[in-house]
């Protein structure tokens, strides 16, 4: 099965190492965009398959709240995530995690 995602943003967490990264790797390789958060921005500071950095610290919602605006800033639109972290972000009325929708 062929997947393309030439195009598309993705947010991934926990993306400096381990599965963060290989998941990381794979969208990239796949023509994904992707947006790499993890505690430890500097370590990848080394990988140029990353479009965007953040220093996010899933476990605070204002850190996710924050890195998701400068997320949407920078790409325009967040098509996926891959939350290899689990985040406090909470789902607003509607069921929606706010950020998630795609557009700002």
């Amino acid at each position: 099965m062929d997947f393309e995602l030439e195009g598309q943003n993705f947010v991934v967490t926990g993306a400096a190492r381990g599965i963060g990264l290989a998941i990381s790797r794979r969208l990239t390789e796949l023509g994904a965009s992707v947006s790499g958060w993890d505690l430890d921005q500097d370590a990848m500071s080394g990988e140029s398959l990353f479009h965007h950095r953040m220093r996010v610290d899933v476990s605070d919602e204002k850190s996710v709240n924050d890195a998701a605006e400068a997320t949407l800033s920078h790409f325009g639109i967040i098509h996926g995530r891959s939350p290899t972290q689990e985040s406090t972000a909470r789902p607003n009325r509607s069921g929606n995690i706010p950020w998630k929708s795609g557009t700002r």
